[in-house]
């Protein structure tokens, strides 16, 4: 009779470690995995200009100078991640400048073109000696916008 207790006492063990076992897996496969990038915008408005819409309270992980996703949602985020608040902001894709000379104007348009949203310019007019002083300049400060040169004087 002894023996029969031990066994039936041995196999509700077992049961209950195979039921322990199984929701434990079961947990950790569920664990949601926390978004790991360089800074994340939370809760900032998009303006989507292909369909002239508005995507308000988006959260956006930014990864180097890449997007790498954008949620609908607050997303759990590893603790390395810097958070900037876009409440009440606005997110757009950068502008172009399509007519400017900026060969002319480089050393005081580069604030004026960010603070308005141009991140591009198209130079219609330069010397080759001017394109390539700017090209310089900007590698050295990183604060330049992306220059297309068409212009008819080299």
């Amino acid at each position: 009779m002894h023996l029969k207790y031990i066994l039936l006492i041995k196999f509700m063990l077992m049961k209950n470690l195979h039921l322990f076992l199984f929701l434990t897996s079961l947990f950790i496969s569920c664990k949601e995995d926390k978004i790991v990038a360089d800074f994340v915008i939370a809760n900032v408005n998009i303006i989507d200009v292909e369909n002239g819409t508005i995507e308000s309270n988006k959260w956006i992980a930014i990864e180097g100078s890449k997007i790498e996703a954008i949620y609908d949602h607050e997303i759990p985020l590893a603790s390395s991640v810097e958070i900037i608040d876009g409440t009440g902001k606005y997110l757009m894709p950068g502008l172009w400048d399509i007519h400017a000379h900026y060969s002319y104007s480089h050393n005081y348009a580069n604030q004026l073109l960010f603070a308005n949203g141009v991140n591009g310019v198209r130079d219609m007019w330069g010397t080759m000696d001017t394109i390539s002083s700017i090209g310089q300049k900007s590698i050295k400060r990183n604060f330049s916008p992306r220059r297309l040169y068409i212009g008819s004087y080299y």
